[in-house]
């Protein structure tokens, strides 16, 4: 993701990147008068935030005050507005992740901030297409106002291309969460420069993948920047800060599912249920997901999350995970 176009329709990454969890730390959105803030400082914040996000640059309190040097604004004002604009404008939304303090350290650490998105399942679904496919095939003519497709043009547009380095590096990304979530938040480097070979990235220092433009140790260290996953021992890696909180179980009960496919049944959903659920402690899994086969996995994969409004719900019933 390099530009605000990219935000949305990359996948998987920029969408499960910007998909909000029940785990999240949820910062003020109540709508806000404007009075006190001009749109141009506003603006001015928005700009910042998508430039270090799209950089995946931390994003601090100090870096949205600082766009508003010398105002009289006080903070949570300050990030009512932005979190109103963004929300109306972008689909998005800023979700606090909590720092763990230094050793030692008596001070309180600040939180950090990243993007996540906040549209409806179908809209985001309908933006997944226009990537893919072409837009007069999926657009017709009996829409209604409530139909997310109502305000796209009916005619066909020129083709883009289907991939690139970053939907590339995207779906490497999530390839790797899923590993750790089924590994109960655990993989060792060694599985995982194992994994990353089988799928075409070279383990040779010089030698890059073509459709990355990376070999093993950079796609690693860019998922340690990003924060997608983060040592756990000196050998082996957790999720990062970013994956918690752009994932919520649900979703990912849903990916495990689009990993079985048909072959999804009672019991595979099961084990499911009782490894999401030791990764997110306390979540639970409604009876109607539980029901299902792998069409919600498949939902998710493309897309079709369940964004802001994913609930943490989860409970495991039998001690039997997925089998890794």
């Amino acid at each position: 993701m390099r530009s605000s176009a990219q935000l949305t329709l990359v996948h998987p990454r920029s969408m499960a990147r910007r998909t909000r969890s029940d785990d999240d730390a949820d910062l003020p959105v109540a709508k806000a008068p404007r009075r006190s803030l001009q749109p141009e400082m506003i603006a001015k914040i928005i700009r910042t935030v998508l430039s270090r996000e799209l950089r995946g640059q931390v994003i601090r309190r100090e870096h949205l005050l600082q766009a508003v040097s010398g105002s009289r604004v006080g903070f949570d004002a300050l990030l009512n507005s932005v979190q109103e604009e963004l929300a109306e404008v972008y689909g998005m939304k800023l979700v606090a992740v909590d720092v763990e303090s230094a050793p030692q350290s008596k001070n309180r650490p600040k939180p950090k901030y990243i993007m996540v998105n906040i549209l409806a399942p179908a809209t985001r679904s309908v933006l997944g297409q226009l990537w893919q496919r072409r837009t007069g095939k999926i657009t017709g003519h009996n829409r209604t106002f409530s139909d997310p497709r109502f305000l796209l043009p009916r005619h066909g547009r020129t083709g883009v291309a289907g991939s690139n380095h970053e939907s590339v590096f995207g779906g490497v990304a999530f390839a790797v969460i899923v590993l750790i979530v089924v590994g109960e938040n655990h993989l060792s480097e060694q599985d995982l420069h194992a994994r990353l070979q089988q799928w075409g990235i070279p383990r040779e220092e010089n030698a890059v993948n073509s459709n990355l433009e990376m070999g093993i140790s950079g796609v690693v260290a860019e998922l340690e920047k990003l924060g997608y996953i983060q040592k756990d021992t000196p050998q082996s890696y957790k999720l990062g800060d970013r994956s918690m909180a752009e994932f919520g179980p649900k979703s990912m009960f849903s990916a495990i599912g689009s990993i079985y496919g048909t072959a999804f049944g009672p019991q595979e959903r099961e084990r499911a249920l009782v490894t999401v659920s030791r990764v997110w402690p306390g979540a639970v899994i409604s009876p109607h997901m539980m029901s299902e086969t792998g069409r919600n996995g498949d939902a998710a994969a493309n897309g079709d999350g369940e964004g802001e409004t994913e609930s943490n719900e989860a409970s495991a019933t039998n001690g039997e995970g997925v089998d890794t």
